[in-house]
């Protein structure tokens, strides 16, 4: 009987997993970089590793679970990211039952107001809003309209894509994301060829601004920013952006009173979710 193919999610999380790897113990993401980590982890005889495992580790293939232990063991934080819920959502033969389950361990109550996920400023991860935002495709009802959580994927796919890590494996995550979203709505809103490359560009530059100009610029602040950004309408990301392309060449003169008025907006909104958040946080 012929082996079974595994998913392509499955090697994609290996790929990643062995990656960052070795960016947490600081070594080049070789074959022998790795196998002679493990070697002075494990207290081996010098070379006594063969590195051909630790290259098809990087390449998808996933260790014996014994080595695999071993290795969560000398980094937990690979073990985190192995295990997160990011993988059971973004694979095709997620059930609904898995969706339920991953959406319900970050909080989610089934009948809350749809905007309880984004609004305002928020502690988690890009990676825990991707998990969230593809658990969404697999509900019988989705928290959101497809086509809202396919403009919001590509929100969420830009900024993961600047970390490092998604970064070296940005174009595999877009695909299988697009795999994920085909098979849910049958089609790519928010993440068709031409709307990425667009979104790339516009939240890159709006993100860029944000932590050069904004003195309480911060990872909880720049959430908040970024929905306030996101509820603008298409006309008034337009004026934002040509608020932040004038102010970037330094000619603040020529800035337009109406793009200034967007960017006072965002600004205002901004501080609205950040202070409402703090009335809302229950002191110790």
């Amino acid at each position: 009987m012929a082996r079974r193919t595994k998913p392509a999610t499955e090697y994609y999380r290996v790929i990643v997993t062995a990656a960052f790897l070795a960016s947490e113990i600081k070594v080049a993401p070789t074959g022998w970089g790795l196998a002679r980590w493990f070697e002075a982890d494990q207290r081996l005889p010098k070379h006594s590793v063969d590195e051909k495992s630790w290259r098809r580790f990087l390449d998808g293939h996933k260790p014996h679970q014994n080595r695999l232990q071993k290795i969560f063991v000398a980094a937990p934080t690979v073990k985190a990211l192995f295990d997160h819920p990011f993988w059971v959502a973004l694979s095709l033969t997620c059930t609904l039952a898995d969706s339920v389950r991953i959406l319900k361990s970050f909080g989610w109550i089934r009948g809350q107001n749809d905007r309880f996920w984004f609004e305002g400023p928020s502690e988690r991860s890009a990676l825990d809003r991707l998990a969230c935002l593809l658990a969404m495709l697999g509900c019988e009802s989705p928290p959101y309209h497809h086509w809202e959580i396919g403009r919001r994927l590509c929100v969420e796919y830009v900024d993961i894509s600047n970390e490092q890590l998604w970064k070296d494996h940005s174009k595999d995550l877009l695909l299988l994301i697009r795999m994920k979203l085909k098979k849910a709505a049958g089609t790519l809103f928010g993440m068709t060829e031409l709307e990425v490359p667009v979104g790339v560009r516009f939240w890159a530059m709006v993100k860029d601004d944000f932590f050069r100009h904004e003195h309480i610029a911060s990872a909880r602040a720049w959430s908040a920013w970024r929905e306030a950004v996101y509820n603008l309408k298409w006309e008034d990301q337009f004026r934002l952006r040509n608020f932040i392309n004038h102010r970037n060449m330094l000619v603040q003169s020529q800035i337009d009173e109406l793009d200034r008025r967007v960017y006072r907006k965002v600004r205002a909104r901004m501080y609205r979710a950040l202070n409402k958040a703090r009335e809302t946080t229950p002191v110790l």
